[in-house]
This record gives structure tokens, C-alpha cells and sequence, in this order.
């Protein structure tokens, strides 16, 4: 039954203008979720890396708070994605500890509040459909950014369908 919602979820999402956020001016970014959100900011990083031509790193939200969250600072967003109480709770912690740091937070999940400078409240759902709701915010992110830095999302620089590999000499 709730994989039948989904869609109806998605497009109530899509059409949420609450659910933008702004990353363009950030130099850094950082995307984290932990259990089934790992995967989503993964592929959040992937898009921003593809869409705005810098790089983007990706983690999961413990590996984040372990100690990778020394790296931020003034120039990066950090962006959490949960799906999860646990992933809330670990969201939570790392938002603050990186707004600690001088890095603007933001927070996607279906949270009531969160710490982070910027939550993006998501409708409920079970955990392992959450990341279907959770990517949208991601990519419509990459996709304003991208327009504010004059990039074109549809067609990003150096992205093909197709990836060529040459062959390897003999040697």
C-alpha cells in the first residue's frame, strides 16, 4: 500500500516550493545520510558534482561525525539526509557540529524541526520509500544552483549518456 502512495508523495514534494534550498554560493559541499539515506546523498553528491562542475563529497552521517566533519568551514554546505529516527538523531549532531565549524546546514527528512539552518520536511513515510521523497529537494537544488551560476542543468559540461573508455596498450 504505501508503495502505491509514492507517487502521489513525489509529486506532492515536487510541487512544495518549501522544499528548495539554496547552494550556490557554497564553494564546499558535503552530502550525508546514514541507513537508507547513505544512498541518497550519495547520489545528491553525484548530481551536484555532474550539474555544477566542482566536486562533492559524500558520506555516511557517523563516518561524517567521526571526524571528516573537521573539514568544513565558512565556504561549505552541509547537507543531511534522513530517513529514520536514528538518522535524525545522527543528522541532528552533525548539522550542529558543522554549523559549529561556519557551515550552513540543511536538513531533508520527515522531522518535525531540526537544528539545521535550512529543514526540508518531507511527508512520512516507511523508511526504505523515504528515499524516493528525499532525492527531490537534492536534485532541484542542483538544478536552481546550476541556473544562478549560469550552467546549464540539462546539459552539463563534459556529461555524456554514453562513457567511452580507450583501450589499454600492451605493454
Amino acid at each position: 500500500e504505501a508503495a502505491a502512495g509514492i507517487p502521489d508523495l513525489m509529486q506532492r514534494v515536487l510541487t512544495d516550493e518549501a522544499i528548495r534550498f539554496d547552494v550556490a554560493g557554497a564553494r564546499n559541499l558535503i552530502c550525508a545520510g546514514e541507513g537508507y539515506a547513505e544512498s541518497v546523498g550519495e547520489e545528491g553528491a553525484i548530481k551536484f558534482r555532474e550539474t555544477l562542475c566542482r566536486p562533492v563529497t559524500s558520506f555516511e552521517t557517523s563516518e561524517f561525525l567521526h571526524g571528516s566533519i573537521n573539514s568544513v568551514d565558512a565556504d561549505t554546505a552541509v547537507i543531511v539526509v534522513a530517513t529514520n529516527a536514528l538518522g535524525s538523531h545522527l543528522s541532528d549532531q552533525a548539522v550542529v557540529g558543522a554549523a559549529e565549524r561556519g557551515a550552513s546546514t540543511v536538513s531533508i527528512g520527515s522531522a518535525e524541526s531540526s537544528p539545521a539552518g535550512r529543514h526540508v520536511r518531507l511527508p512520512a513515510a516507511p523508511s526504505h520509500w523515504m528515499p524516493f521523497l528525499a532525492i527531490l529537494p537534492l536534485q532541484l537544488a542542483a538544478h536552481d544552483a546550476a541556473l544562478v551560476l549560469g550552467l546549464d542543468p540539462d546539459t552539463p559540461r563534459g556529461l555524456s549518456k554514453v562513457t567511452r573508455i580507450q583501450e589499454m596498450s600492451a605493454t
